[in-house]
C-alpha cells in the first residue's frame, strides 16, 4: 500500500489551528507520518494528514464533521492523486 493509500484531506480548517493542534487531533486515530497544513485564502486552511497505519487513515475518516480548534472540518479520502499538491 503507497503512502497515498493512507492520506486525508481535512478542509474548513480554522485560521487559529496549527500543525500542533492537527497532531493533537488525529494522534488519537494513531500515528501520523505527516501533516502539511496550507492556507486556503484568508479564511481557512486546509491540510493533507497521511497515516502509518490503514486503521488510523479509517479511523481519521470517521471524525468528519468533527470541531478542530474553533470550526467544523470536513475530512475526506484522499484518491486520484499521484503527489499531494502543498510543499
Amino acid at each position: 500500500m503507497g503512502t497515498l493509500d493512507l492520506t486525508v484531506r481535512v478542509l474548513d480548517i480554522s485560521p487559529k489551528a496549527t500543525v500542533e493542534d492537527l497532531t493533537i487531533f488525529f494522534s488519537y486515530c494513531g500515528s501520523i507520518e505527516e501533516i502539511k497544513l496550507n492556507w486556503i485564502g484568508n479564511e481557512s486552511k486546509m491540510a493533507y494528514v497521511t497515516f502509518k497505519q490503514p486503521f488510523a487513515h479509517q479511523a481519521a475518516l470517521l471524525l468528519n464533521d468533527a470541531v478542530i480548534v474553533d470550526k467544523q472540518v470536513q475530512i475526506q479520502l484522499l484518491k486520484h492523486f499521484t503527489s499531494i499538491p502543498i510543499k
